[in-house]
């Protein structure tokens, strides 16, 4: 199976072999995919939206949303242990 993101019409499609494609609604513009194959899940960055849709790979259905991360935040600093007098 071919996973095609269509970042146009808001939609990604399953192609498999010859056959007709099937085509599943996601919103917003769909970027790249990750497909589990032992899952059956895709995962399908939502450039616009900034976030993340999962998909079952066979339905199309819409199984979440993942929201966009929060900002990087810096490490934080690990206080430094006084040496023992």
């Amino acid at each position: 199976m071919v996973y095609v993101a269509n970042s146009g019409d808001g939609t990604v499609s399953a192609i498999k072999g010859t056959a007709a494609a099937l085509t599943w609604h996601v919103g917003g513009t769909p970027g790249p995919i990750v497909a589990d194959a032992i899952l059956g899940h895709l995962y399908v960055a939502d450039t616009t939206g900034n976030q993340v849709v999962v998909l079952n790979s066979k339905t199309g259905a819409v199984l979440a949303t993942l929201p966009p991360l929060s900002p990087r935040r810096p490490w934080p600093s690990i206080p430094q242990r006084m040496p023992s007098s």
